[in-house]
């Protein structure tokens, strides 16, 4: 069967890809905190906001792919009920 979607799943993979870079710079960011380039206080700041925002993106992926999972799901026991047999699990 022919994945449907595709561009959703482009965006979600691009979601994930970002919240990845997010938690790489956030890390250089405490990195150059630690090192005295920064106060701590600014480290600690830049550590929470990359990771708050890495959780939010892949969260905002996850949901995305959910969302395709429930509509193929739905669409397979549609077809199942047509045809007049169980939907299998």
């Amino acid at each position: 069967m022919k994945e449907r979607y595709g561009a959703l799943r482009t965006i979600a993979s691009l979601h994930k890809g970002i919240a990845v870079i997010a938690l790489l710079v956030g890390g250089i960011g405490v990195a150059a905190a630690i090192q005295g380039l920064a106060s701590w206080i600014a480290g600690a700041f830049v550590a929470v906001a990359a990771l708050a925002l890495a959780l939010m993106l892949w969260a905002a992926a996850e949901s995305i792919l959910v969302v395709i999972d429930i509509e193929a799901n739905t669409r397979r026991a549609a077809d199942a009920l047509e045809a007049g047999r169980r939907p299998s699990a």
